[in-house]
């Protein structure tokens, strides 16, 4: 974790009290060459994520072994489709803090969302790999029967960047009863910030409030943070550009009655915890 951190400064009657940054799913890595420059400038802890995409698993890797030098961040892959056993053990051994399956299509592990279906046998042999080493799985970018077998096959599992189908619908999004299996395993959600999943029109900070809340209000504060997909999208809400425009969220959920403890779980020590323990 970073000790040059980032505080955004909070004001609540008693004084000036000063809140982190944390984020779930930054796609810096996979968009970027090292080494990074100041983008992430704001951000005090947090998960650099690693796509696929039209890269082959070796490729990821050797930006996995380049970004390991730099230290400051933790690190996840996004899509390990065709992964073949040894270089599993390779994933594994750089120890990311989670593994996303697929992206929004079928592959040979499960099914994503805008395809149906359910895990399949090299997922769950997979996903059992996984769990062994103590990493969790992401059931981001699943389909709805995928997202349900994942939980059921895995010990240890979190959805890293995801909004609600209750406050917006989109495929991407989750329903009430996934987010209860996510909740009741004790399993962290990241709300992101990709405008299409956040709102019908122009999304801005308030549509990432509303998602919070949804969540907020059915289980409280703990179990959910941010996940916001910065370079992993451009569709983002026009004040919520980068790491240092995060202090508007405070404002906005001082607004709507939230306290400082509760702020401070949402946007910082609930993925500090997650990550390096309470």
């Amino acid at each position: 974790m970073r000790t040059d951190c980032f505080f955004m400064l909070l004001s609540c009657g008693r004084g000036i009290h000063y809140i982190m940054n944390a984020d779930f799913h930054n796609d810096i890595l996979t968009v970027r060459p090292l080494p990074l420059g100041n983008e992430l400038e704001g951000l005090d802890c947090g998960v650099l994520a690693l796509y696929l995409g039209k890269r082959s698993i070796e490729e990821l890797f050797a930006v996995a072994r380049g970004f390991r030098k730099t230290g400051g961040y933790e690190l996840a892959f996004e899509e390990i489709s065709g992964i073949t056993d040894e270089q599993l053990e390779t994933l594994i051994s750089f120890r990311p803090r989670y593994v996303t399956l697929t992206w929004n299509h079928e592959n040979d592990l499960a099914h994503g969302c805008k395809s149906s279906g359910g895990l399949k046998p090299r997922g769950k042999e997979v996903i059992r790999r996984l769990n062994r080493a103590g990493i969790a799985v992401d059931t981001a970018h699943l389909c709805r029967q995928s997202f349900f077998d994942v939980c059921d096959a895995s010990d240890r599992f979190v959805n890293s960047h995801t909004c609600f189908s209750a406050v917006h619908a989109n495929a991407r999004n989750i329903d009430d009863e996934q987010i209860e299996c996510l909740h009741e395993a004790g399993a962290l959600v990241g709300v992101t910030f990709v405008g299409a999943f956040l709102t019908a029109g122009k999304a801005d900070s308030e549509n990432v409030v509303r998602h919070v809340d949804h969540y907020v209000q059915k289980y409280g504060a703990e179990g959910v943070c941010l996940g916001s997909d910065f370079y992993g999208t451009q569709d983002l809400p026009a004040d919520l550009l980068n790491y240092k425009s995060w202090d508007i969220l405070v404002e906005k959920f001082l607004k709507i009655g939230y306290n400082r403890e509760v702020i401070e779980q949402i946007l910082y020590l609930n993925l500090k915890n997650f990550l390096y323990g309470r």
